[in-house]
């Protein structure tokens, strides 16, 4: 698989500053897409990163609204605590801390070379919406967050060529982040899902049946493995197995 480089110019830093547009979503729970005032789009004059020789636009999208579903703890308030619980009865305590329904910019790599300069890489700009709730444990140092954006087709990249993703990022400290990939709608990908993705019609954990659930297999990473996550449309993340190989399922 290509090794793909991300080049992220998201000028959604800066939450202080937004408005709100007037079409609402689908959705009551997500309300309607802010807009930052200082918001770079594909098409304004930012010049090019040393790594690129040139930039393609992919395209203006928004979220389906069923890509909206799986982000179900964004319907709870900021500091809302979210409970999961192991086998043998331990509550682990996940605090929202924020969330966010708003417009962005991206410009990915898919490391294809320019053909007149080997040393650089064709770019891939897109403007998308990014729906994402930071969740935090102060029990175990455990910071995630869910993010669900549209990002562009990387392995046969081309105009309006994008999937729906939820991507959860872990922070592991030291500056570094664990990023697991899930496509959850294909919209016009050339493939179904990513490598490690799995879908299972129902599964068991803990006594309890979650039905639609899309998770990853850890069983070809070496030690120590990274988390293994359960996600679905109907309650999002149901549970995960973290590194010592425990099991946390979200409580009713």
């Amino acid at each position: 698989m290509n090794k793909i480089f991300s080049f992220c110019l998201l000028a959604a830093l800066v939450f202080s500053c937004k408005k709100k547009d007037d079409t609402e979503s689908g959705n009551p729970c997500v309300g309607a897409v802010e807009t930052p005032d200082f918001l770079v789009k594909c098409f304004d004059d930012r010049g090019l990163p040393e790594t690129l020789c040139a930039v393609e636009f992919t395209g203006d999208f928004e979220l389906n609204d069923y890509s909206k579903t799986f982000q179900h703890q964004y319907c709870e308030p900021i500091g809302k605590i979210i409970r999961y619980k192991n086998a043998k009865g331990e509550i682990l305590e996940m605090t929202i801390i924020n969330k966010m329904y708003e417009k962005s910019n991206a410009i990915y790599s898919a490391a294809f070379r320019c053909p007149e300069d080997s040393s650089k890489f064709i770019g891939y700009c897109i403007d998308f919406e990014r729906l994402e709730i930071w969740m935090k444990s102060d029990q175990s140092n455990l910071y995630i967050t869910l993010g669900v954006h549209t990002k562009p087709d990387l392995r046969e990249p081309g105009p309006d060529r994008v999937g729906d993703f939820l991507e959860i990022r872990r922070n592991l400290g030291n500056n570094l982040v664990s990023v697991v990939p899930f496509v959850i709608d294909r919209r016009t990908l050339s493939y179904e899902e990513e490598p490690f993705q799995v879908r299972l019609d129902k599964i068991e954990l803990m006594d309890r049946v979650f039905a639609d659930v899309i998770t990853n297999d850890v069983s070809l990473f070496p030690n120590p493995k990274p988390y293994k996550y359960y996600i679905n449309a109907a309650a999002g993340l149901i549970g995960f197995v973290d590194s010592d190989g425990v099991l946390w399922v979200i409580e009713e």
